[in-house]
């Protein structure tokens, strides 16, 4: 198949006003019109002006057509990444696809694997354990979940241990520039 001439297009005339038409995600503002209409005759209490309804739905309607045309156009590069949902990903696709800030290579593997270790064995294995606690609570966060769940876990059990209040706990040197003896055996 050879390429059209320049400045004529491979798509019909009806195709293009179709994908013109898909851009302005019909289907979203069909939303906000069942919406609005009624929305006018709440606030009119009785029957607006016919204008004024033809003036809202038309308007309204350019208007949102215009802002989700744009968003789909800023959006595309998150619409590729969603379709590689279900999909397995290696390191180098995360990577190229922002999922993931940076890939160990071969070259510097066990340093990486080294520090990780050492970063992870730095932290009191208190506050490791209350870090995971918190992210063992379902659902959607909520202001109940905040002060029940992870607050008053950590106020009412990891800041009272000795790996935080003791002598040599990370509260009692906090900014002293001496680093805290964690009792690792205790959780």
């Amino acid at each position: 198949m050879s390429a059209p001439p320049i400045g004529q297009s491979i798509f019909s005339r009806r195709e293009r006003v179709a994908g013109y038409v898909a851009l302005t995600k019909p289907r979203i503002i069909e939303l906000l019109l069942v919406i609005t209409v009624p929305t006018m005759f709440v606030a009119e209490r009785g029957v607006p002006s016919v204008w004024l309804m033809v003036a809202t739905v038309v308007g309204g309607t350019l208007a949102a057509g215009g802002a989700n045309a744009v968003n789909m156009v800023v959006d595309r590069d998150i619409d590729a990444i969603m379709e590689r949902i279900g999909n397995d990903l290696d390191a180098h696709a995360a990577f190229d696809l922002g999922l993931v800030t940076f890939i160990p290579d071969d070259i510097d593997w066990e340093d990486e694997v080294r520090l990780a270790l050492e970063e992870r064995s730095s932290f009191s294995p208190d506050a490791l354990t209350g870090m995971e606690a918190s992210l063992r609570f379902g659902g959607p966060e909520t202001m109940e979940s905040k002060i029940f769940g992870r607050l008053s876990a950590w106020q009412n059990w990891i800041f009272q241990r000795p790996n935080a209040s003791g002598e040599q706990g990370a509260l009692q040197l906090y900014g002293t520039g001496t680093k805290p003896l964690f009792d690792k055996g205790r959780v």
